[in-house]
């Protein structure tokens, strides 16, 4: 398909003036150019420019709907959105740049006729979606329905919730009303539509602005990976998963940060959510974990019990610590004002 003969075709009625408005408003010139611009490059009201667009459209429409090689084009377009019948935006036109061969300024001239073809639909970004594509009327009414009941669904819940459980939410939705079982790629696909919504890197979807999603500090992801790990990590092990993380496809920009071990160790340092279990080993506090080393805890309990069966001290801190038995034996003997009576510690300090 010529499709920048066909735009010729399609504008060809209009003077150079009009061209240029049209090229420049929907980015077929470069950048999409605001309406201000374009009435300062003309010394002309930006309400001026604002009708002149409207009537240039209201033109140019009939000829993008008349034209029987776009049509055709379009039809041949809605299989990549299927099974479901609507796809975002950018994934959309990725597919059919790659099937028909068309390189960025081909694609843009092609969303610029969608806009206007009534063979498919095209639905603007707004509060609650990106941009996206439908093959028809139907399908579109569809998946509005269907994504606006799943974003409400995270707007009441607020924490994250693992992609199964949403994976299950939308494709209970999708049955309901097409009657199909796509594949978990197509429904995460849907998702993307939502404009508000993403997920992190340890596939929990959520609203962007929760700090576990797109977090805007260091802390936030140390206590992330800790808590999906769900035990105490030595912070070398900490900032290597970290960097993992970086090489997984689609991460929120957040998770790009760059940061070095030394920034890393001084969070775990200085915040007290986070608690030292062993040197260098880190937990969190909230697993009731008490901080402090092994030999400090041990010494703490001494001086508040004064005496305290030997076993059971050893329990208490193999709870909290990550010791060996050997280890505290040994702290034991270190200790000063210590002594041990048929098995039990008295502390006379």
């Amino acid at each position: 398909m010529k499709i920048f003969q066909i735009l010729d075709k399609i504008l060809a009625n209009l003077d150079n003036r009009e061209k240029d408005i049209i090229l420049r408003r929907y980015g077929l010139k470069g950048e999409t150019e605001s309406l201000s611009d374009i009435a300062n490059s003309y010394n002309l009201s930006r309400e001026r420019i604002r009708q002149l667009q409207q009537r240039l459209i209201s033109q140019i429409k009939p000829l993008i709907e008349g034209e029987e090689t776009l049509n055709h084009f379009f039809n041949q377009a809605k299989q990549f959105l299927e099974p479901i019948g609507s796809k975002p935006e950018k994934i959309f036109l990725k597919l059919i740049g790659q099937y028909f061969k068309l390189g960025e300024k081909e694609l843009k001239i092609i969303k610029f006729f969608s806009l206007f073809s009534n063979q498919i639909i095209f639905k603007e970004g707004d509060d609650i979606f990106d941009n996206f594509y439908s093959k028809d009327l139907e399908s579109y009414k569809i998946i509005r329905h269907s994504l606006r009941k799943i974003y409400f669904y995270f707007l009441e819940n607020k924490e994250p919730i693992p992609e199964e459980k949403v994976i299950e939410i939308i494709l209970k939705e999708i049955k309901t009303h097409l009657k199909k079982k796509p594949v978990k790629e197509d429904l995460i696909d849907i998702l993307r539509i939502l404009r508000n919504i993403d997920k992190n890197p340890f596939n929990f979807w959520g609203l962007k602005n929760h700090r576990f999603i797109q977090p805007k500090c260091l802390k936030d992801k140390i206590y992330l990976i800790l808590k999906i790990e769900n035990k105490p990590l030595h912070f070398i092990e900490i900032y290597r998963k970290l960097k993992n993380l970086q090489a997984i496809e689609d991460l929120p920009l957040t998770w790009l940060k760059d940061y070095n071990i030394n920034s890393l160790r001084n969070e775990l340092i200085r915040h007290p959510e986070f608690v030292l279990v062993k040197r260098g080993i880190y937990g969190l506090k909230e697993w009731g974990l008490i901080p402090g080393t092994a030999k400090e805890l041990i010494s703490q309990i001494l001086k508040e019990k004064r005496k305290i069966d030997k076993e059971k001290l050893w329990q208490t801190i193999s709870l909290h610590k990550q010791i060996k038995k050997s280890s505290f034996y040994v702290y034991l003997k270190q200790l000063k004002n210590v002594k041990e009576v048929n098995g039990h510690l008295i502390y006379n300090g």
